[in-house]
This record gives C-alpha cells, structure tokens and sequence, in this order.
C-alpha cells in the first residue's frame, strides 16, 4: 500500500470512529435522561415499604375535619369581618326577633359595631360551648370583653346570632 492509499484508509477509520462515537453518546444521554423521569420511590421500589407521601395538584383536595369548637372561633370571627366589612350582612344575620326588640334600625346596630370593632385585633374568647338539637347547633361563646353571644348554625356557615353583655 502506498502512502495514498494508507491516507484514504485512516480517513474512513476516523469517519467510522465518528459515526459510532455519535451513536454511542446519543444513546447514552437518551438512557440517561430516560432514568431522570422515574420518581424516587419508584428506584427504591422494594427496598423500602413506606409509601410516598400524596402530593396534591391543582385541583385536588385533602378532607379537613373541624371540631365544633373551632367552628365556634370561625362563626365569631366571619361574623365580626362581616361588621367591618359588611353592615348591612351583618344586621341580618341577627334573629329576627332579637333585631326588632334590641336593634330596630341599623344605626342602632352601626353603633354597638363600632365599640366592639375597637377591640376587634385583640378578640379573646374566655369559654365557648356546643349543643345540638333537631339538626341545629347552637354555639355559646363569651368573649374577654364580657359578652355572651349565641349562634344558630343550621348549616355550614349558615347562622342566626343573638349577644347579650354579661
């Protein structure tokens, strides 16, 4: 073979050396990236019985339980953002027998709200009680301030509330 002949031949080698080292490494990285997708409990499948914690999406929920106690807390608290926010709302949560008797206009009720959102950052609750009766929960909750207020949830925030100061 002459020296052309040895030129042509290491040419073709190093075109095939090329060739398969591309193959080699386009098929390395594709495995590579293949094993990058599996989750890590999945790798670690049989060495290890826990469960993987349930991660939640966009429009998944978790079931949350609340005690009737804490629900006491949330009545009190919608009911006072409702006397900032929303008077009138406010107003008609109250019975309609207690309304007529103690708060007969609006104003008189705008009044009462107003001295008790004074002390609406600092609201404590000193007890809180529950009872129930023909599908009605009656939550009794005295605040720091001294008074005793009553709610009638028939529902889920679907209330009546009456107060009376102690």
């Amino acid at each position: 073979m002459n020296r052309k002949e040895w030129k042509i031949l290491i040419v073709i080698i190093l075109i095939f050396a090329s060739i398969g080292g591309i193959y080699l490494g386009r098929n390395y990285h594709k495995k590579k990236n293949e094993e990058e997708y599996v989750p890590d409990y999945l790798k670690n499948a049989g060495k290890e019985d826990k469960i993987p914690p349930k991660v939640y999406g966009v429009n998944e929920y978790s079931i949350v339980n609340i005690e009737n106690k804490d629900m006491a807390y949330i009545y009190l608290k919608d009911f006072y953002n409702l006397m900032l926010q929303d008077i009138n709302a406010a107003y008609e949560l109250l019975e309609d027998d207690f309304r007529k008797e103690k708060y007969p206009t609006l104003e008189s009720f705008q009044n009462f709200a107003n001295t008790q959102l004074e002390n609406y950052n600092t609201l404590k609750i000193v007890t809180k009680t529950v009872s129930s009766s023909q599908n009605t929960y009656i939550y009794d909750i005295i605040t720091e301030s001294g008074i005793n207020y009553f709610f009638k949830a028939k529902g889920v925030m679907v209330y009546k509330v009456r107060f009376e100061n102690k």
